[in-house]
């Protein structure tokens, strides 16, 4: 379970890097760190995770089509 959320995080992560969210550089790992952090406490299924993965990748479409 623990390896599906940290899948979904990677997802996340890379989507915000390649939008140039975690900027400034340092404080990068920190933001990543809160991100972790936030999914992690959440104790979420894998459907949720399913879910959530689904919204994203479709926003991250919507983004590519504006």
């Amino acid at each position: 379970k623990k390896a599906e959320v940290n899948k979904f995080l990677n997802f996340i992560i890379n989507g915000l890097d390649k939008k140039g969210f975690l900027q400034p550089d340092h404080k990068r790992q920190s933001m990543i760190r809160n991100i972790n952090n936030i999914f992690h406490r959440l104790n979420l299924s894998e459907q949720e995770i399913r879910i959530l993965l689904g919204i994203f990748s479709t926003l991250n479409k919507i983004n590519k089509k504006t």
